[in-house]
């Protein structure tokens, strides 16, 4: 969306946040701001909205409804005030498909980003709620856009508008780690190599058995796992493993530095239905910094071929790491791992969707864009 605004669209981007039972009972901003939205302007065409909280997606139609009155309400505000008229209305989670009628709007783009019904957090009733959603959400959208070829079949028979359009990297930014210029921060730089690094969200999804069963079988390596964990996420198994570190979310202008003192980079997915048609993003970073990547099993890493070695279980895929740490990573090796992610870059991206939106849709044309996204505490982004 910072692409879009930078191109002289004006952009309000929709980041719900569903609230803890806690934090309904107790918000931290204070009862006054919890149930109303909060918008800044983060540039001369971005604004982000944090709408009122919002109740979990399960079973209570009752509770839904109220988060759904609530989120129409503080866009149509927004809106208002903007003069924003009938904006182009790019959805990311189906579960707000009973909003898209409350906002006026001139073209409506749904993308699926992962397999939101799979997440291991939802009980069978919030599952066949999403997937009712996203039924809803595809007859009724414009055009379609997925992220892996997994996810293409089943939404493209109910919408023949529907396109793969892969994640993109910010190949300028990630490219950084190989200047010798660049410091590496503190922290890592005090961590004994060699280093094995995981760089973004600690969650339900995030392979920590094979983390722990390989610093627990190598304890002269060092693991690194950089980026925020998921509130149910339980650390306490690795209480007193010296090699394992977290330290924590990190802004995204320091990540280059981290990677530079990363050895090798680790792409950990459990192999569950989620993960099966996820793109990890993580991948695209760490050729594009030039690092060597291992990773568990997915199919959206095979078209990266022997660039990224796949280990299926906790012997080859600490094999496949000896591998890496032994090999010599010449400039050849370095400069073919960022050639391989360079036809993904954001802005490449980006001009392959608006030509695509242009083509099929020519009146969506528009200098207003509302985009409903979804934070992880709900159903998240896995990649």
């Amino acid at each position: 969306m910072a692409l879009l605004a930078e191109r002289g669209n004006r952009v309000l981007y929709v980041d719900p946040c569903y609230a803890s039972r806690s934090e309904r009972l107790r918000p931290k901003h204070g009862y006054r701001n919890a149930y109303a939205a909060r918008v800044r302007q983060v540039s001369e065409n971005l604004w982000v909205m944090t709408p009122p909280l919002s109740f979990p997606l399960g079973r209570f139609r009752l509770s839904r409804t109220l988060s759904d009155v609530w989120l129409a309400r503080g866009v149509l505000q927004f809106m208002r005030e903007k003069g924003f008229g009938r904006p182009l209305l790019w959805i990311y989670p189906p579960t707000v498909v009973n909003v898209v009628d409350e906002i006026p709007h001139r073209t409506l783009i749904y993308e699926v980003v992962d397999d939101y019904a799979e997440y291991p957090t939802h009980d069978p009733a919030t599952r066949r709620y999403i997937r009712e959603c996203e039924r809803e959400m595809l007859k009724r959208a414009d055009l379609v856009f997925v992220t892996s070829k997994e996810l293409l079949p089943g939404r493209s028979e109910l919408n023949p508008n529907a396109f793969l359009s892969p994640n993109g990297v910010d190949i300028e930014l990630f490219s950084k780690a190989q200047d010798p210029s660049l410091g590496i921060p503190e922290d890592i730089r005090k961590v004994p190599r060699p280093i094995l690094g995981f760089v973004g969200g600690i969650a339900p999804w995030t392979d920590l058995d094979m983390v722990l069963e390989v610093a627990l079988r190598k304890p002269s390596w060092s693991i690194v796992l950089i980026g925020p964990v998921d509130p149910g996420i339980n650390l306490r198994r690795f209480e007193g493993v010296k090699n394992i570190h977290f330290l924590g979310r990190q802004p995204a202008e320091m990540l280059p530095g981290y990677l530079k003192g990363i050895d090798v980079c680790l792409n950990l997915f459990r192999k569950i239905p989620l993960t099966r048609a996820v793109n990890p993003l993580k991948v695209y970073e760490y050729l594009a910094a030039g690092k060597p990547v291992v990773s568990t099993p997915m199919p959206e890493v095979q078209k990266f071929g022997r660039l990224v070695s796949i280990g299926h279980d906790p012997d080859s895929f600490i094999a496949a790491i000896q591998r890496a740490l032994t090999s010599t990573d010449d400039p050849a090796i370095i400069e073919t791992r960022q050639r391989a992610v360079a036809a993904f870059s954001w802005d490449r991206i980006f001009d392959e969707v608006m030509s695509r939106v242009i083509e099929l849709i020519p009146e969506s044309r528009s200098d207003s864009i509302v985009q409903a996204s979804v934070s992880a505490d709900s159903l998240g982004h896995a990649g």
